[in-house]
């Protein structure tokens, strides 16, 4: 009952969720202290829609790096969501959007090594995009910028040459 009540106490995913995760750890200790309770379905329900709302929770947090432009914070961000959620409905759009970011930070940095460096790694993350997503619905917004980091890496060679 205690769970539950954290639970049902719960606020919405944009507000601190103390009590979500007091909840989640009730739930988990009731499941494995009860595990033939007749209630074990209804606290898995409930974990479930616990994990998803978390998850949630860290999805919104994870973008606004990328709304904010702190490019850098997004691409580091985004990597740790993939890392924690690897199963995550919004992991597509994820992969997209570290590319993005990286794509952006390139292009906002100053001339010079790091540039190039930046341009190359963005176009590692689209690869890795590609190859996971080959007909992702994202994939002729993400080829534009691909093509641009190329061009651009290119255009960085022949200045350092």
């Amino acid at each position: 009952l205690y769970a539950k009540s954290m639970y049902n106490d719960s606020p919405q995913y944009n507000l601190d969720q103390e009590s979500t995760t007091s909840a989640l750890v009730g739930m988990q200790a009731f499941a494995n202290r009860f595990p033939e309770s007749k209630y074990m379905e209804e606290a898995n329900k409930i974990t479930q829609e616990i994990n998803i709302k978390l998850e949630f929770k860290d999805y919104e947090n994870t973008k606004l790096y990328y709304k904010i432009r702190n490019y850098k914070s997004a691409v580091i961000a985004i990597g740790n969501f993939m890392e924690k959620y690897p199963q995550s409905q919004y992991y597509e759009e994820m992969m997209y959007l570290k590319f993005v970011s990286q794509y952006d930070l390139a292009k906002r940095s100053i001339e010079g090594k790091k540039k190039k460096d930046r341009y190359i790694d963005a176009m590692g993350f689209y690869l890795e995009f590609l190859d996971k997503y080959p007909n992702s619905k994202l994939k002729n917004e993400a080829e534009w910028r691909y093509a641009v980091c190329m061009k651009e890496v290119k255009k960085l060679d022949k200045i350092t040459s």
